[in-house]
């Protein structure tokens, strides 16, 4: 072994015969600087979760002034900051829609506020759901949006149009049959969308020629999920194929159901193959007009004793028609 090594080996037997007092010393040492190091940890990690409290705190305050929040709505969100797993994070419920309606979900299901209150703070909020995605409240129609109105089960649907939103609640535009909505009775409203046909129960709270306002509500319940509505119904309909010669007579069935987007129809003597061009004429029970609508085969069903059909060209009038029937049997 080399002088060097030796010295070496030396020294590392020399360091474990060091005396109890230096080794109390080094560990004294260490033990200090371990608990100083948490200790400086902990410091920061309070100064860094007051920092972001009034950081919270601040941008929560900015956008309560810029909106112009009212005690009550400010004590509303307070309310539904206590549904967050931080509460101090409540400036994400005027930033987030999605966290608000979560809290406000809750709420109502604890029947802690009402479905009013809801939609009131969400417009207030400035929340405009866009595209096609499912709806959380009445808030979130669009002006523009196409929705149908039912008194009760037996009167017809009237159709209309969402024209405006506010915080005491959202107006329809009747386009026609206005007349026999009484001030503050109930109705049904139903709108489609690409996630489903929904509806919405509510009260009226003013009339205004076709112009009636009606309350907000938090709660829309799924009637289906199509994005066409459609329902089950025997009505008769004649069928003939678009290829056929112009005087060959049309078919006479039975539609097995029906919506604003397809039918599915008796298939008689299986004479319907997926892939035929159609056109269909009909008419509803509550007129003798004859509608028309041109639609593809796009599978038969039950040995071939049912044609599923899509629309390929119908008339608005038409749909609006269907839809009036459709609406008109919804219980």
């Amino acid at each position: 072994m080399s002088p060097a090594a030796r010295e070496f080996y030396r020294g590392v037997a020399e360091a474990y015969q060091r005396s109890p007092l230096e080794v109390a010393a080094v560990i004294s040492f260490f033990a200090l600087l371990i608990g100083g190091s948490t200790t400086y940890v902990f410091i920061q990690q309070r100064r860094g979760r007051s920092a972001r409290l009034a950081t919270a705190r601040r941008v929560f305050n900015e956008h309560a002034e810029r909106l112009k929040l009212a005690p009550s709505q400010l004590e509303l969100l307070e309310l539904l900051a206590g549904y967050l797993r931080e509460p101090w994070q409540k400036h994400r419920l005027i930033e987030e829609e999605i966290t608000f309606t979560a809290c406000a979900r809750r709420a109502l299901e604890e029947g802690v506020v009402k479905s009013d209150e809801i939609s009131a703070l969400r417009v207030a909020l400035g929340f405009k759901r866009t595209g096609e995605r499912r709806l959380h409240s009445s808030t979130q129609l669009r002006p523009g949006t196409t929705v149908f109105l039912v008194r009760e089960r037996r009167s017809p649907p009237v159709r209309g149009r969402v024209v405006s939103q506010s915080q005491r609640g959202f107006r329809v535009e009747l386009q026609s049959g206005h007349g026999h909505f009484p001030t503050a009775g109930t109705v049904a409203v139903y709108y489609h969308s690409a996630a489903g046909v929904f509806r919405i129960n509510t009260m009226i709270q003013a009339i205004d020629g076709p112009v009636i306002e009606l309350r907000h509500s938090e709660v829309l319940t799924r009637t289906q999920q199509r994005k066409h509505f459609r329902r089950r119904l025997k009505l008769p309909v004649w069928v003939r194929k678009l290829d056929a010669h112009p005087d060959a007579e049309p078919t006479e069935t039975r539609f097995h159901d029906l919506g604003g987007g397809g039918a599915s129809i008796i298939n008689p003597d299986e004479q319907f193959q997926p892939g035929d061009e159609l056109e269909l004429r009909f008419s509803s029970d509550s007129s003798r007009t004859q509608l028309r609508a041109t639609a593809r085969v796009l599978r038969c069903s039950q040995h071939n004793t049912i044609a599923h059909l899509e629309f390929t060209a119908i008339h608005e009038f038409v749909r609006d028609r269907i839809y009036r029937l459709l609406f008109s049997r919804v219980r």
